[in-house]
């Protein structure tokens, strides 16, 4: 007789119907607003919910919260300008005029991280559990509770490829899947 299974650390989080499908307008911005390669222009805040986590949420023990944000768009960009610096970002999905010009950075909005970039895992498939690297915790992002749910704030911007900007104009779109662990 053999028996196998597994225990697990973590619960698994719903994402709200808020959430779930979003669609976050960037707005439009000039081209000329660019003023060299690694720089973001614009900004627009958005808020990730999560419901059912295990516990009533308390913003106390957001730390138990792990976040994962990925996505087969995700890229890192090496500058090498005013020294060394590597960068996620999302890449254009779009056929358009600046689709290797123009990109998308992700930002935590608050907690510990607030305004630095949200590091993308490059893939298609989500974690199946909390071993893999490129977490956030809740308090990390300042998740906070809020009802029955936490909530996070990011903040997405448009990000120059190049050191042009006369080939910045065009569309720019892309995507991005979380998932969030209660430990």
């Amino acid at each position: 007789m053999t028996f196998s299974g597994k225990v697990l650390a973590a619960r698994l989080c719903n994402i709200t119907t808020e959430t779930a499908g979003k669609t976050v307008d960037l707005g439009r911005v000039r081209s000329h607003q660019f003023t060299g390669e690694g720089t973001t222009v614009g900004g627009t805040d958005f808020t990730l919910s999560v419901r059912n986590c295990g516990e009533t949420p308390n913003t106390n023990n957001a730390n138990r919260l792990k976040y994962y944000f990925v996505s087969p768009n995700a890229e890192l960009k090496v500058i090498t300008t005013g020294g060394l610096s590597v960068q996620y970002y999302l890449k254009n999905t779009l056929d358009s005029g600046n689709k290797n010009s123009v990109g998308i950075q992700i930002f935590a909005k608050e907690g510990s991280e607030a305004g630095k970039v949200i590091n993308i895992i490059k893939s298609s498939t989500l974690p199946t559990d909390t071993t893999v690297g490129n977490k956030y915790t809740g308090t990390q992002l300042g998740a906070k509770a809020k009802g029955d749910t936490f909530e996070i704030t990011l903040t997405a911007k448009f990000y120059a490829l190049t050191a042009g900007s006369a080939d910045k104009a065009g569309k720019v779109a892309s995507e991005m899947t979380f998932e969030v662990f209660y430990e």
